[in-house]
């Protein structure tokens, strides 16, 4: 199960969102939508480990995510997580 609570991320003085909180169960499927700029990928991204959030707790299968190092996050996203990055430039033969 993903958990998270209270999430917050700002960029210097710009509120990216605040205090984001949802839960997902394990099998779930869910879809991130909004117009552009409202801050979808930077939520997946923290969600993922590859940003870390100003403020708030998210949990990944029991695990605290943020209290994890670099390492332990890509295993992380490698066995627990999937989404589909929308910069498909991360693939070069794309």
């Amino acid at each position: 199960m993903l958990q998270l609570q209270h999430l917050s991320k700002s960029f210097a003085d710009t509120p990216v969102f605040r205090d984001v909180g949802f839960s997902v169960a394990r099998g779930e499927f869910v879809a991130l939508i909004g117009e552009s700029g409202v801050g979808k990928s930077t939520l997946l991204n923290c969600i993922a480990g590859l940003e870390r959030p100003d403020s708030g707790t998210l949990q990944l299968a029991g695990q605290d995510v943020l209290a994890m190092n670099e390492d332990s996050q890509a295993r992380m996203r490698r066995a627990q997580l999937g989404f589909v990055f929308q910069a498909f430039h991360v693939l070069p033969h794309l």
